[in-house]
């Protein structure tokens, strides 16, 4: 359309750059310039019949700035899991949103809202906050001077002490409670879980004041007081000021130690732990493999020298007791024995060996057992296995939570349809 527009202006010598287009729906507009009041004036005069009667109008950018302001909110704290589909949702329940964009600052997102009519922006007046998907949302209208939008964070207190994975949409009933007029969970900027405190604004000093000697408990849990400055010393496991978060976390991270690779290779117990060459731990087994059975044929090896021994012994004992190559040439020279040779034959004398074995007691094949340290190491990594069953039960708990509360959330947008 736009080109069409510089073809029918392009008759005004005056007129100046490219028609550009600004805008969406029913709020698009094209804007031209030109550098002659005479012919301005002659343009926004009567509709154009050659671009199908459209009609220009006086156009001043700074009263059109004025006019999106009033029109729009600065929104905070927004999430970065939250896509701009589903804030547009959201905002739709207070009006037709023309315009939503958000931008990336820190680990949250900033969102500039634009409904199609101020009429939308007045509700915001008096509310600081608007929830989706559980999750709280600062407004501030963009037309409030900078006096205005910090008294909105003027007034503030931190309850502490909440279980993990709680959103504000699940506090609203203490909000209420304590009368505040806006929530807000951090999200952690390493793990981007939330954390266990909630930020909490007021109108006034007063009303912070009066909620501070409220008694407030969430889920049968007592939690406290505090002020913001004190946000540091809170513990981003527990909420509790002052306690340390390596003792309080029931199941510390463990580093990987290459030590356990090397026995659970060397007894092929377990599965490996850490990242391992699949041929270096083949070649680990196949070289303790080799060194097992080099040491069972060493004992194998001592056994025979020491029934060689026995038997060496044992002859050497005996020095009248004829050899059996003697006795063969005796019974070959007795005439006795030629005689009979003419005869039927038979088979020749097989002399027995003589063999000498030494009996086996229990101590010289000792049973295979493990080192204390190796059985020690084992026992450790069973506790393990069972810490791991145990934080898999948590996250169990943890997602049948986070369902019941995605259930409440699908709840609240078919409602505000």
């Amino acid at each position: 359309m736009c080109d069409e527009v510089d073809c029918s202006l392009s008759r005004y010598s005056s007129y100046g750059a490219r028609a550009r287009c600004d805008g969406s729906g029913d709020n698009k507009k094209i804007i031209v310039f030109f550098n002659d009041q005479h012919d301005y004036t002659d343009c926004v005069s009567s509709p154009r019949a050659d671009l199908l009667n459209l009609a220009f109008m006086h156009y001043f950018p700074a009263d059109a700035k004025l006019n999106d302001e009033a029109k729009s909110l600065f929104v905070t704290d927004i999430p970065l899991f939250l896509t701009e589909t589903q804030v547009r949702q959201a905002f739709s329940r207070y009006g037709t949103v023309i315009k939503c964009k958000l931008t990336p600052r820190n680990h949250y997102y900033n969102g500039h809202i634009q409904f199609s009519s101020t009429d939308a922006i007045t509700q915001f007046n008096d509310i600081w906050v608007i929830i989706c998907l559980g999750n709280s949302l600062r407004v501030c209208p963009a037309s409030f001077s900078k006096s205005q939008r910090d008294s909105r964070r003027e007034h503030v207190a931190i309850l502490a002490g909440i279980p993990k994975n709680i959103k504000e949409a699940d506090l609203l009933e203490i909000a209420t409670q304590v009368n505040t007029k806006a929530l807000n969970v951090s999200l952690s900027i390493s793990s981007y879980k939330p954390k266990p405190y909630v930020y909490l604004n007021f109108s006034s000093f007063e009303s912070l004041e009066a909620a501070k000697e409220m008694t407030v408990a969430f889920r049968g849990k007592g939690l406290t007081w505090h002020p913001p400055n004190e946000a540091q010393i809170l513990c981003h496991v527990c909420g509790r000021p002052g306690c340390s978060p390596s003792k309080c976390n029931p199941h510390p991270i463990q580093k990987v130690d290459d030590r356990l690779n090397k026995l659970y290779s060397r007894f092929n117990a377990g599965s490996r732990r850490g990242r391992q060459d699949s041929r270096q731990s083949r070649d680990n087994s196949n070289s303790c493999s080799r060194s097992r059975s080099n040491s069972r044929s060493r004992n194998n090896n001592s056994s025979s020298s020491r029934s060689n021994n026995s038997h060496y012994n044992s002859n050497t004992s005996r020095p009248n007791t004829p050899r059996n190559s003697n006795r063969t040439n005796n019974t070959n020279n007795n005439p006795r024995n030629n005689d009979n040779s003419s005869g039927p034959t038979q088979p020749p004398h097989r002399p027995h060996s003589i063999i000498s074995t030494t009996p086996t007691s229990s101590s010289d094949n000792p049973a295979l057992t493990l080192p204390q340290h190796v059985i020690d190491e084992l026992k450790a990594q069973i506790k393990e296995i069972a810490n791991t069953l145990h934080t898999l039960k948590e996250t169990v708990s943890w997602m049948n939570d986070t369902i019941t509360a995605h259930e409440y959330r699908l709840s609240e947008l078919e409602q505000g349809r």
